[in-house]
């Protein structure tokens, strides 16, 4: 992937996938099953180029004060938004997911979690029983990764 790029050439780039003729647009749906099929994913689809975006208004000495992104190719977006479709098809056709599982799933969200712990209280206090609920505070468990992995990137500063 070419580390010197624009914004200008990234749209471009996602511009020029989005109007594929016809014949391309099916080489390029043959390319894809083909990866599918095969699991042989080209490298630069693997690649991505880490930038460090800095927060406006914060102390530019703290790596706190900046958040990475990775970009990526965009064929290789384009196949995992295909993958993933196919995916979450099979999986919900299957019924191979729990209906607790509401995280990432299309016509589910964070309120219905919370609907059904309330009503899990709600239940308790009906019956007399017992209810414990645990809360994990998942908001710092992964801020040792992105400094480790910021060390060994490829990184390029935008203000």
């Amino acid at each position: 992937m070419n580390k010197n790029f624009t914004q200008h050439e990234l749209d471009s780039a996602i511009q020029m996938i989005q109007h594929l003729g016809k014949n391309m647009k099916k080489k390029l749906f043959q390319l894809f099953n083909t990866t599918w099929t095969t699991g042989n994913i080209p490298q630069i689809w693997k690649e991505a180029i880490m930038i460090l975006i800095y927060k406006q208004g914060k102390d530019k000495k703290k790596p706190e004060c900046y958040r990475s992104v990775s970009l990526l190719s965009c064929l290789g977006k384009t196949m995992e938004r295909m993958v993933n479709t196919r995916m979450t098809w099979y999986l919900e056709k299957n019924y191979i997911l729990v209906e607790e599982q509401t995280g990432f799933r299309r016509g589910r969200c964070t309120e219905d979690q919370i609907t059904l712990i309330a009503q899990d209280i709600e239940d308790g206090f009906q019956e007399k029983t017992h209810t414990v609920v645990v809360w994990i505070d998942m908001a710092k468990a992964f801020d040792r990764i992105h400094g480790e992995m910021i060390c060994y990137s490829n990184l390029r500063t935008v203000e």
